[in-house]
């Protein structure tokens, strides 16, 4: 395994718990700094460090409610956050803030597709540099990713035009730019984006996601065959790749196994519904991905995949192994606990990593909440899980998890208070 230097996911406990109140992404950028997180995604707790920008290029801020508001106005830059970033310049934590800006829109929960129009519009692109510049001078902020995704391929020249002025503008003042891009998109220049941005973050998951059958999210061959393009289209030295942590509950029905509904779960959740549902979770041996399938009382049939420690530590083995700059992890909040074993040092996992590390499984230190109302039901009560985890002579490592293993967090129902009883509502 070829060694480098990695990044510190977090170098205060402290600063973890406050972060795992929020949703967020990590980079670990080894080239550019070999010591500190690379912190770039904050969402809708609060207000927000994640924003989406207009067809004519002003930044939009979502505020707890999902109200819009302008980030800058006449100059002025409105406050948008006042918890992440009051907190690390409180406790001088070493932790880099990348704010996020995409056309993702929560209140729908879809991707706009007016970006294009965006894009073909050389005064918009002016605006949001303007804008964007005049943000990143109001706090310590190291530079911006972005996230446009949706592009139309008419697009494309305007979405390049951008990132090389956006790469000027942010390089001639010490900042840093990172894009995220997907795996194997020919509509992409990734060369020439590669060249103007520090890192391409390459988003090396959803191999089965909300609109597809249910399926592993991130197969180990899938994701290799997914590095092995990569490097035919990208610079090593700018690669970024962006790893899973979450999963996504699939439920089908009828003799066609037609898919209903799907919903997506952080690891903590799914380790929760495995044990409501009684279901037995299992490495599957093809894809070295976690599942567990149930079946409702209505008959509705559910099939649970995701990704947890155990992926991670074979994802980011290839990934070190293959000289890339460095990973990133999507995304963080109810995570597997055995995560922080992985990336608790300043390299990468060592050849003779040791498994053991990873067999207990600590409940996590926050509240899981369902349900809707007025009282508080507490249903469980925090403990810790176990599990089983080797190296098979493949270099693979494998995971086995124990009768009751799964770490369970302080869980709360919400219940609905009428006529003088408690009446418990369906989450």
């Amino acid at each position: 395994m070829m060694r480098r230097h990695g990044a510190d996911f977090l170098g205060m406990h402290e600063t973890k718990m406050m972060l795992d109140q929020v949703e967020r992404e990590l980079v670990m950028d080894h080239h550019a700094n070999p010591n500190m997180v690379v912190y770039i995604r904050a969402d809708k707790n609060g207000r927000v460090e994640d924003y989406v920008l207009t067809p004519d290029g002003h930044l939009q801020g979502f505020d707890s409610i999902n109200h819009p508001f302008p980030v800058v106005e006449n100059g002025t830059v409105h406050s948008t956050d006042d918890r992440v970033m009051p907190f690390l310049r409180a406790e001088k934590a070493e932790v880099e803030v990348f704010p996020l800006i995409n056309n993702f829109e929560p209140v729908s929960k879809q991707w706009l597709t007016n970006i294009g129009d965006f894009l073909m519009d050389p005064a918009a692109r002016q605006t949001f540099r303007t804008q964007l510049l005049l943000y990143l001078s109001s706090d310590r902020f190291k530079g911006a990713a972005i996230d446009f995704e949706e592009i139309p391929l008419k697009a494309q020249p305007g979405f390049l035009a951008l990132i090389q002025d956006l790469g000027q503008d942010l390089h001639a003042r010490g900042l840093r730019l990172y894009v995220k891009v997907h795996v194997s998109d020919k509509d992409f220049d990734y060369q020439r984006l590669a060249a103007s941005s520090d890192g391409l973050v390459i988003m090396n998951y959803d191999q089965h996601q909300t609109t597809s059958a249910p399926g592993p999210v991130a197969a180990q061959d899938w994701f290799n065959a997914n590095l092995k393009q990569a490097v035919k289209d990208i610079p090593k030295t700018k690669i970024i790749c962006a790893i899973g942590s979450y999963g996504y509950d699939w439920a089908v029905a009828g003799k066609k196994r037609r898919v209903v509904n799907v919903d997506t779960n952080n690891v903590q959740e799914a380790w929760l519904h495995a044990r409501e549902s009684q279901s037995e979770v299992a490495l599957n041996e093809d894809s070295l991905n976690p599942h567990f399938a149930y079946v409702e009382d209505t008959g509705v049939e559910h099939q649970v995949w995701f990704l947890d420690a155990v992926t991670a530590l074979n994802h980011v083995q290839d990934i070190s192994d293959d000289g890339f700059r460095g990973v990133a992890l999507w995304r963080l909040g109810g995570e597997d606990p055995g995560l922080w074993t992985i990336f608790k040092s300043h390299t990468w996992p060592a050849d003779d990593f040791n498994p053991v590390q990873l067999f207990p499984l600590s409940a996590q230190k926050s509240v899981q909440q369902y349900g809707s109302g007025e009282v508080l039901r507490i249903t469980d009560y925090p403990h810790d899980g176990s599990r089983n985890v080797w190296k098979d002579k493949e270099g693979d490592f494998f995971e086995q998890f124990l009768h009751e293993f799964d770490p369970v967090a302080l869980n709360l129902q919400l219940l609905e208070l009428t006529l003088g009883c408690v009446s418990p509502l369906r989450a």
